[in-house]
């Protein structure tokens, strides 16, 4: 099983490989593909350290976790990851940083044209006979 990137029993626990996580360098998209391995893991209901297989049910479980989850989840994720890797003694690498970087630029522009959208709304009501 040590091979595997992550591992669970089905109902107490899901193991996330050690050497996995020492392989990222948390960038946005290492948090999106650690969120995928927990959602994938947390859709299996029996012990999957041994060969099984993913039938209809489980495929239908992951979909639906995915969309209704995986956002809120890869969100929260990226949020505690620099605690998260001060906890472990490890720093965001350059990568991680320029993506948390941009996420927030991202976020500022937005904000900011939404706040220049609704204030031509405003003004448009404010001059209608």
């Amino acid at each position: 099983m040590r091979d595997a990137s992550g591992w669970t029993d089905g109902s107490t626990y899901i193991a996330i490989n050690r050497d996995y996580l020492k392989a990222r360098d948390f960038t946005f998209q290492d948090v999106i593909e650690v969120a995928t391995l927990v959602l994938h893991e947390r859709c299996h209901d029996c012990n999957d350290t041994t060969d099984h297989d993913h039938g209809h049910e489980f495929y239908q479980l992951f979909h639906d976790l995915s969309r209704d989850k995986l956002g809120k989840a890869v969100q929260a994720m990226w949020r505690r990851l620099p605690l998260s890797l001060q906890t472990e003694s490890r720093k965001l690498g350059r990568a991680g940083l320029k993506d948390a970087d941009n996420i927030a630029k991202s976020r500022q522009a937005l904000e900011e044209s939404l706040a220049r959208l609704v204030k031509k709304e405003k003004e448009l009501c404010v001059s209608k006979p």
